[in-house]
Order: C-alpha cells, then structure tokens, then sequence
C-alpha cells in the first residue's frame, strides 16, 4: 500500500508544487489549506505523514497538530516552519511531531526526512509481526510437549518454516494435532500476515470440493449464478492446509498436481490460468503409501506432498506430555467455564499417564472439560476422568457389545455408551464388507460422508 501523505499549508504554490512532486515519487498525497479541514479528514485518512505548516489562516500550527494526533496517534507529523519560528518547530517536536524543516527547503531534504520516516514505520511494522508471531508461538507451545519425540518435530518445525515455499506432509493419527502444528509452521513463517486457510477434504461431498478449491466461472454450471473464488485464490500469499488429503478423487488429485508443479489452476468453467503463491501443508491419518500402491492415490502427487514429512507420534507413545496437556487444558477449561479447579490428585494424575488415548489429544482435551464441569471442591479426581481404559469394577460389567449390564448408584453416562455402540456396529458393518466405505454406508443406512465423520470420530481404520 502506497504511503498515505497529507500537506497542510496555506501557501498553493508551494502546496501544489509538493503535491506533483510526491505523488511522481509514488505516494497518496492529500492537500490542506487551512486547519480545520485538515483535522476533519485525518480521522479518517489516517495519514501516515503530515507536512504541517505552524502558520495558518483559521488556528493555530500547534493546536492542529494536538488534533491531528488525537484522531491519527501513529501519523508522523513533519513540521515547516520559517527561519524566525524555529523556537515554535522545537516546542511542535516537545508535544509529538517527529521532525521540522526550515523554509525554504528543496526537494531532496524532504524526502530524505521522509525516508528516514518510513524506515521506522517499518521498523514498528517489522516488531509488531515479531510480537505477533511471537504470541501466536507463546499460544503453541503447550502443543510439541517436552518428550524427545516431539522436542525432534519442533526442530523440523522451525527449520521448515523458513523454507516458505516447500511443500509438508504431516502424518498421524486423528487428534494428534496435525493442523495446530501447521499453524505453527505458518505463523513461524514469512507468511504470518498472510492468510492460512484450513480445508478438511473429507467433509466436503466430491462434486463441491472442486468448485472449493478452484473457484468458478459465471455460467460454469447450472448454479453458477456469478463467479466465485476458491480457497486457492484466497490463500494467495499465505499458506493451505488440506487436511484428509488422501480423500480427493483422482479428478482433483490431477488438478492440485497441476498446482504444485506450476504454482497456477483454472477456475471450473475458466480458460485462463491464474497464478498463486503459496504453501500447501497436507496432512493424513491414513497411510499413503498404502493408496499408492493399490492405485488409489497419485504416486506423482505423493512424492510432491511428500517433500518435507513430519511424523506425529499418537499420545500414548509420548506419556511424558500427557500431563503438560492435561494442565494445559485444565487451565484453558477453568478460564472459559469460570470454574476454580487448582488441579489433580494423585490417582486422577495416574489414570491419566496410564489411559491409552485411542482418540489422542482431542479425546484428552475433551475428558478435561467435563472433569472441569464435574469437579466441585476445586480438585479433579479419579472418577471425573471418565474414559473408555482402567474403568472401574463395577463399570467393567458390559456385555460383549459394550452395554451395560447394570446401572450403578451414580448413574452412567448414556452419550458415551451410545457412542460405544456406534463403533462397535460401525466396525461390525466394515468388517461384514471387507472394508469398502460405500457397502459398509448402505448396510447402516447413511450417507458415506456421515460413515467417514464417525469413521473419522471413533478412529476406526479400514
């Protein structure tokens, strides 16, 4: 964006003579002739530089200078001022103008004075994206835990996140945090100010996940009312996180292809090419390799996806973090329910270590709140970590399809033990096929995007 300039003087001569000659130089340059009107249209010009003159017909240089930087804080206001008033350019510095120059000047001084200007400006810029990336780290840095495994994925983090074009894969099961760690390589990146877009492939039915990605032209089909722009375009400049990318039919597979090897896609129903620049993080929690070999998924798109891989170890493999995740959610939770929890007894700290979190840290994020809501003397005890692992006795008395065969005093949780049952029918109906998504979605009666979500849910594999 062009340096916004405004030039308050009552002289039209050297007034029109500074307007030509900065807006030749590049800038967006307003011009003033008396105070008022200068002070009306700060508020919402919001100029970064101001060439205000102490001399004015309506009032007085110093006290448009207060309001200007009451309506435009950051504005940086440059003082012109005669040989005999430069006594009154000093008392302008002392109450916030940033610089003076004594008339006449020539050109060359004024923009030396305002290049020194912008350097600082990007300067300020430059530490405040510092600042920013730095809390958006601060707000990550429970996620990589302290275990040796995920200490080694944080390094690869950072190392890739200076590489702003290079392409990453990340792996794992679901709810291990594939898409805060590709926060986290965008935000550590040079392209923290620009957007990052997450899409979920799986969520998104066949037919519409081409229009999402690369937009439309009006006319394109049907419904193609106006033109659209797809994520792809939206993303320009940032970064793209596709997650579930081994879900993509091979229509689009050939298409995101196309993406990465050119940096440019037609929108559907489009006849020019459009460029973009931007990272694309893929992530999976199935094994690729796997689709590759029975023809499923490109091996050409693979091995471009599979630039930078980072591996993402489920929770059970890293028992040293679970407690730093717990207590990071402990404190997350507490703060949005308002609730004074001060922290875990010892045998809920231990059923914690020893669970082993089938649905990682989202199922852990999950049990935290609702042994948030549970807990009423401020600790968070055993029997407030209801999770599917070290039950109880009395909570082990199901029959084979995971009902209960009695009700204990305090009641169960009937949310939890239908969702057993889900995974268990929903299981059932997988292996009755030999795995096929499509028959497994008829034999239950629902759509195959619904069999996946709960395929998704419950971290069944097929």
């Amino acid at each position: 964006m062009d340096t916004k300039i405004m030039i308050v003087d009552d002289e039209e001569v050297l007034r029109r003579f500074l307007k030509e000659a900065l807006t030749l130089e590049g800038y967006e340059v307003r011009d003033f002739s008396n105070g008022m009107e200068s002070i009306r249209d700060a508020k919402f010009l919001l100029p970064e530089i101001v060439l205000l003159d102490l001399v004015l017909p309506d009032m007085d240089g110093l006290e448009v200078l207060r309001q200007i930087k009451e309506v435009s804080a950051d504005s940086s206001v440059v003082i012109m001022t005669a040989y005999g008033s430069v006594r009154s350019a000093i008392d302008a510095i002392k109450i916030g103008a940033t610089d003076y120059l004594t008339k006449p000047f020539d050109l060359e001084e004024l923009k030396l004075v305002i290049g020194q200007i912008e350097e600082k400006m990007g300067l300020k810029r430059e530490i405040a994206r510092l600042r920013e990336i730095n809390s958006k780290r601060q707000q990550f840095d429970y996620i990589p835990g302290r275990s040796p495994k995920m200490r080694r994925t944080y390094r690869l983090v950072e190392k890739v996140a200076q590489s702003p074009t290079t392409t990453v894969l990340i792996e794992g099961e679901s709810g291990t945090g594939k898409e805060v760690i590709a926060n986290l390589i965008h935000y550590l990146s040079d392209r923290a100010e620009k957007p990052f877009i997450p899409l979920n492939c799986s969520a998104i039915p066949d037919a519409l996940l081409e229009s999402e990605l690369f937009g439309y032209e009006a006319g394109a089909f049907t419904d193609a009312k106006r033109q659209k722009r797809g994520i792809l375009e939206l993303a320009d400049g940032g970064t793209l996180f596709l997650d579930e990318i081994g879900e993509i039919t091979p229509a689009i597979q050939v298409k995101l292809l196309r993406v990465l090897e050119n940096s440019s896609f037609r929108r559907v129903g489009g006849v020019r090419d459009i460029e973009v620049d931007i990272r694309i993080i893929a992530a999976t929690n199935n094994d690729l390799r796997s689709k590759v070999e029975r023809g499923d998924f490109r091996e050409d798109l693979f091995y471009r996806l599979y630039v930078m891989p980072i591996e993402l170890p489920p929770l059970r493999e890293r028992r040293e973090d679970i407690l730093i995740f717990a207590n990071a959610f402990l404190d997350e939770w507490r703060r949005a329910l308002n609730r004074d929890i001060r922290g875990f007894a010892e045998s809920a700290q231990k059923k914690l270590v020893e669970y082993s979190w089938p649905g990682n840290i989202r199922e852990l994020k999950n049990i935290m709140e609702r042994a948030v809501i549970l807990a009423r003397d401020g600790i968070i005890r055993s029997s407030h970590l209801l999770v599917r692992g070290k039950l109880e006795p009395h909570e082990q008395e199901i029959d084979p399809q995971g009902i209960p065969l009695t009700i204990p005093p305090e009641g169960i949780y009937l949310q939890d033990m239908i969702s057993r049952i889900e995974k268990t029918l929903i299981t059932k109906a997988l292996e009755a096929v030999g795995g096929n998504q499509v028959r497994a979605a008829k034999l239950l009666h629902i759509p195959r995007h619904v069999l996946i979500y709960q395929m998704k849910k419950f971290n069944i594999k097929n």
